[in-house]
């Protein structure tokens, strides 16, 4: 559930600095040149909030996107991407709201038409770019599937297991490797050593049971 909320939280914060960044660059392709370069003999003064305006974008593309992705628990590539294509398609959007729509200044279509422009253009082009990619990794995924699926099918790959056969697969290899450290205690004790031979003896027939059972009790005695 954590998960899933940090992923919408996430989402949510990187959509509101698309909402924020494509209202701060409507607003500044609408104000257009003003201020007081040097050397200009006309002045036009900035209208009231241009600054607010350019810290909204600064902050709307810098900060607030990458909180959002931080926030992500997964698919962080994926979503930055996808922001950075609607970021620009928005903005885009916005400019040519500003060269075409009803409440647009005198004298700015032109400029705001190139922005948008060249705007709609940057997110069309990494929004196909993406799409492109995601279905290159998906049909490679299909295709190591079916070399998987083939793989096994012809008996060159062991059956895919379980969790609970992968926990009992390893207990299975500690318990194996605690037998096969006791076998290397018990070949470096010499007592061991002489109650194996003693039974290759008795295996080979050199002795018989009797006297096989009968020095095992001596060796052990002298422990």
């Amino acid at each position: 559930m954590s998960r899933l909320l940090r992923l919408l939280g996430a989402v949510a914060i990187v959509g509101l600095s698309i909402v924020l960044a494509t209202a701060a660059i409507y607003g500044l392709i609408r104000t257009g040149t003003c201020g007081a370069p040097p050397g200009a003999v006309a002045v036009r003064p900035c209208p009231k909030g241009t600054g607010g305006q350019v810290l909204q974008l600064i902050g709307s593309i810098f900060v607030l996107p990458a909180v959002g992705i931080a926030l992500a628990p997964v698919a962080r590539q994926l979503l930055a991407g996808l922001w950075w294509c609607y970021l620009w398609l928005a903005m885009g959007a916005a400019a040519m709201v500003v060269a075409y729509g009803p409440a647009s200044p005198p004298g700015s279509s032109g400029d705001a038409l190139g922005v948008g422009i060249t705007f709609l253009a940057i997110g069309g082009f990494s929004l196909l770019l993406i799409l492109g990619l995601m279905t290159i990794a998906r049909r490679g995924s299909a295709d190591a599937e079916e070399v998987l699926a083939r793989a096994r099918a012809e008996g060159r790959l062991g059956p895919t297991r379980s969790p609970a056969d992968g926990d009992a697969m390893a207990t299975l290899a500690g318990q194996l490797g605690a037998i096969a450290r006791a076998r290397e205690a018990i070949d470096d004790d010499p007592v061991a050593g002489r109650l194996r031979k003693l039974d290759e003896l008795r295996t080979a027939g050199v002795i018989t049971d009797a006297e096989h059972a009968a020095r095992r009790r001596a060796i052990l005695d002298e422990l």
